[in-house]
């Protein structure tokens, strides 16, 4: 396991990332770009990536975030990603950033961990 200051990043397995982000973090783009050294040195690969992110209560990124996660740099190395969010507003938040986002691998939202690793597991 890898601790930033924002977040805990371990691996699930050959191909999924686990990142759970800490309660009031702040997560700056500067922050979120040095997060994909570590999941190469977990995972030994680059590309391809599947994600389970589980949303702490009061864990949020910059405004400028949105902009930054349409570019390639965010695109290029996910393959799927699953969210837990625990709290409703941030829940919300994150649905609408989704869709302002609309992203080129499929996202989903679960309340159950085992829940979110099944289906990433069924991404092929």
């Amino acid at each position: 396991m890898i601790e930033t200051s924002s977040a805990y990043i371990s691996k699930i397995d050959e191909d999924t990332i686990k990142m759970v982000l800490k309660p009031n973090s702040r997560i700056s783009t500067e922050e979120y770009q040095s997060f994909l050294p570590a999941y190469k040195e977990i995972l030994g690969k680059d590309s391809d990536i599947k994600f389970l992110v589980i949303v702490q209560t009061g864990a949020r990124v910059e405004k400028r975030m949105v902009d930054f996660l349409k570019t390639d740099f965010n695109t290029t190395y996910k393959k799927a990603e699953a969210y837990i969010i625990v709290s409703p507003i941030s829940r919300m938040f994150m649905k609408v950033m989704n869709k302002l986002i609309n992203n080129k691998y499929p996202i989903r939202h679960f309340e159950r961990e085992e829940n979110a690793i099944e289906w990433l597991k069924s991404i092929k």
